[in-house]
């Protein structure tokens, strides 16, 4: 089996940043003090979670606690740099009267580049004057994103996922109560909270910390359906507290652009005879109308805007001639750019159009992950190493590439193969990936968890 994510990383010791695994670290820890209560419990971050959330963002990390009337916060982030020209922006980021941490990316168009997205947002949230404005910024962030702010003015803790919800964002409580946000946490520690979940992407959650009880005001994204409410009511009645709803503030994926094409394609082959036609035949057929054409067209164009978005702001060198002293960055040609590949159809347009918007000198890496197949001889090393990796997925990816060589002989494609031995995965699938997939803890869950987490490693065999 094989997973196709697209993916921009840092090499030659790669540490994925793309859409799914593109990510810092963040942690928030919430803990409730009653009166003619005596609370002993810690929020501080547990070494579990903790090494998980530095295995994110190993490059810095931070942490700022507040006493706030009824309650004591904890905010920590995990940085992994890779915007930003000048310097790394820690987390969590603390400005004015604002403490916030993001994980993911902000692809809402700006003109200072040179900043990071948690600078730039927090520079803009600045701006807003009240609740009503920081709300209709939120709705107007584009990109894969988990974002936990604090305002200190108004005592007002926000946590949000954008509409898709891309980014992990964990919602726990403790069993002393404390309430838990992070970007993970680890299967081994089930026996401290009372209950573990993935937080839907309903819409912008907020806590009022000058009310002594805890009653979350969410501002959907969108009216709620029948199955937003049950998501509801179980978030309550998992919290033990109340969610007030107020008015959907919509998102700025929800608004369609001002483009109609109408036909389908029955229509446009009714008068023309399919039977016997190659799909060669058919495509020609379709492509000479000018719909088709047309929609054809902007697909191209928006998917090569969503690869530009996601590499233009990244360094210009590997990760290890970053940290390298003494050296040249611009002799730097190591790959900055990846894409998991299985030689599938998906990723090999996404090479095709990132051969379009990269720097003609920089190296593409493509990695394959190829599982080591069963020896169903009973005879041990009766397969060769080549062959007990030579998978489906592994010939498609070697095929891919000679086509992409041959679409552009003088970019530099290395196909990079990650090769799997039943005991390394089965080892990591108990040691790390079962902590980072959970709560998610089906078979399905656990392998596309594999496929990412070996795919984004990005260890392998490169062939130029």
């Amino acid at each position: 089996m094989c997973v196709c994510i697209f993916s921009v990383y840092i090499t030659l010791s790669p540490v994925i940043i793309c859409d799914i695994t593109k990510m810092c670290g963040i942690y928030c820890c919430l803990q409730q003090k009653k009166k003619d209560e005596y609370t002993t419990s810690s929020i501080e971050i547990n070494e579990l979670t903790k090494q998980l959330l530095e295995n994110r963002g190993p490059n810095q990390n931070a942490e700022i606690t507040l006493k706030i009337d009824h309650y004591e916060i904890l905010f920590s982030g995990f940085v992994l740099w890779q915007q930003g020209a000048n310097k790394l922006c820690p987390q969590p980021h603390s400005y004015k009267n604002h403490i916030i941490l993001i994980n993911g990316d902000i692809f809402t168009k700006r003109e200072d580049l040179a900043i990071s997205d948690t600078e730039w947002l927090t520079l803009q949230i600045d701006k807003c004057k009240d609740e009503s404005e920081l709300l209709d910024l939120f709705r107007r962030l584009k990109g894969p994103f988990s974002i936990i702010y604090y305002n200190l003015n108004v005592k007002k803790l926000y946590f949000l996922r954008d509409i898709f919800g891309r980014q992990s964002f964990l919602l726990a409580k403790t069993n002393s109560h404390n309430i838990i946000l992070s970007s993970v946490l680890g299967a081994s520690l089930e026996q401290h909270y009372t209950k573990c979940i993935e937080l839907n992407p309903l819409g912008v959650f907020c806590i009022d910390l000058m009310k002594e009880d805890i009653i979350i005001q969410l501002n959907p994204w969108q009216p709620l359906n029948e199955e937003n409410f049950t998501q509801t009511n179980e978030l309550q009645d998992f919290l033990n507290t109340t969610i007030e709803l107020r008015p959907s503030i919509g998102s700025i994926w929800l608004e369609l652009d001002n483009i109609s094409y109408f036909y389908n394609f029955q229509s446009i082959l009714d008068s023309y005879e399919i039977q016997g036609k190659s799909y060669v035949d058919i495509f020609e057929q379709l492509l000479k109308n000018n719909n088709v054409v047309s929609v054809c067209d902007e697909v191209i164009l928006r998917l090569e805007k969503s690869l530009l978005d996601r590499t233009i702001n990244t360094p210009y060198v590997c990760k290890e001639c970053l940290q390298a002293k003494d050296i040249d960055f611009s002799s730097c040609c190591h790959a900055r750019i990846g894409i998991l590949f299985s030689g599938g159809i998906d990723c090999t347009i996404l090479a095709v159009l990132m051969d379009k918007v990269l720097n003609p000198s920089q190296e593409i890496d493509l990695i394959n992950v190829s599982f080591e197949k069963i020896n169903r001889s009973g005879v041990k090393n009766e397969i060769d190493y080549n062959t007990r990796f030579n998978t489906p997925d592994r010939v498609s990816a070697k095929n891919a590439v000679d086509e992409l060589k041959q679409i552009n002989p003088e970019r530099k494609w290395n196909l990079v193969e990650v090769n799997v031995s039943r005991n390394e995965l089965s080892d990591a699938l108990k040691t790390r990936i079962r902590h980072l997939v959970f709560p998610l803890r089906t078979v399905l869950d656990e392998s596309l968890g594999c496929v990412l987490w070996f795919g984004a490693r990005g260890k392998g065999i490169k062939f130029l």
